[in-house]
């Protein structure tokens, strides 16, 4: 769909230097997102640097740990795109099925959010879906 064009990738990262390449390889492979934007809260590894080589549209690096938050926002503010897509650097797993399961919904119309929720077991994933989600997961 045309519209997979239109969303920017959004990565939280924070001393990822073994994990930011293969993350944003996978985003840049799937040929799904208009830009990668990278943002790094005070790591005080070689995160910003990788994430420039792994091919990262734009990378900004917080010297100074300012959470998560901030780090999204950022990303948010500079992001070109009407639609974001938000994840984590450290994510271990993630393949292009994913992303399609959670960027289709959004860009066919369908909704206007989507959350991505893992199946941790019958009691735990009926309580993911039933009560407020107030976190993320790793």
């Amino acid at each position: 769909m045309s519209s997979r064009c239109e969303v920017s990738a959004i990565v939280s990262a924070y001393n990822e230097a073994e994990t930011i390449e293969p993350i944003i390889k996978l985003l840049s492979d799937s040929e799904l997102f208009r830009e990668i934007i990278v943002v790094t809260d005070g790591s005080t590894d070689q995160t910003p640097e990788l994430a420039r080589q792994a091919g990262a549209t734009q990378v900004f690096h917080s010297p100074v740990r300012q959470g998560k938050g901030l780090a999204m926002r950022q990303g948010a503010l500079a992001a070109s795109s009407p639609y974001i897509f938000f994840c984590d650097a450290d994510l271990i797993g993630l393949r292009k099925e994913h992303l399609l399961q959670i960027i289709d919904p959004v860009a066919n119309g369908e909704t206007d959010m989507c959350v991505d929720l893992h199946d941790r077991g019958v009691i735990v994933t009926w309580m993911m879906r039933h009560l407020p989600l107030i976190g993320g997961e790793r």
